[in-house]
């Protein structure tokens, strides 16, 4: 015990002052920790619906140039391609399904993200249920669920806008450094992307109108 500004303060045990920066630790990736948790549980539910094999129209296309790195139908579509190409390693499965699984993968990855875009604007619980709700909407879970080029792009819009949060709470440029070459390399997977440079700019300049003007950064 020790008397401190006309107090009693109680020292800590060794077990407590071991157990206070795991505590801390925990406190400050809680965030990533439900992240992980909400992907888990929709990639589980993509898993257990996942198209088994092989699929028609464009989803058989995609199975097929993924095997053989070839190029898909306009525009090509060469992130999804190559990184589709490395699911087709996976024992699971036939190279088809390890194609679709990609799908899911990339589903899971992208709820994560949108969960740490929406807990970072508002409180945890609502950025859940935003999360859940947007996991199992039924356009999006059609898509994990099926060798398509749309969850791998939502994935870049939800790391793009993670970091452009991130920047806009830390006004660090790394992140907006990152946030832009997350947008160039989303334009190889899917051109509607490029929605994403009118949109981040303006964020930008009602954010902070003096990065705009810094050109060496620009």
């Amino acid at each position: 015990m020790s008397l401190q500004d006309g107090t009693i303060a109680r020292s800590e045990s060794p077990t407590q002052a071991r157990a206070q920066p795991k505590q801390r630790l925990l406190i400050r990736h809680r965030h990533w920790l439900v992240a992980g948790i909400v992907g888990l549980i929709l990639f589980a539910v993509y898993l257990d619906t996942l198209a088994p094999s092989v699929l028609p129209k464009d989803s058989g296309r995609f199975q097929a140039r993924a095997y053989v790195l070839g190029i898909g139908h306009p525009t090509g579509y060469p992130t999804y391609i190559m990184l589709g190409k490395l699911f087709t390693y996976l024992p699971v499965g036939d190279v088809a399904y390890r194609v679709n699984l990609s799908s899911a993968v990339y589903a899971a990855l992208a709820i994560m993200l949108l969960y740490l875009v929406a807990s970072r604007l508002t409180e945890s619980l609502p950025a859940v249920i935003a999360a859940l709700a947007f996991g199992v909407s039924r356009t999006f879970w059609r898509e994990a669920v099926i060798a398509e080029v749309y969850t791998l792009n939502v994935l870049f819009l939800c790391a793009v806008l993670l970091s452009l949060v991130m920047w806009r709470e830390r006004r660090s440029d790394r992140y907006l450094l990152l946030a832009a070459f997350l947008t160039g390399l989303s334009l190889t997977n899917h051109l509607t992307s490029a929605l994403l440079i009118p949109c981040g700019g303006l964020f930008v300049w009602l954010t902070d109108r003096r990065t705009v003007r810094d050109w060496r950064l620009l």
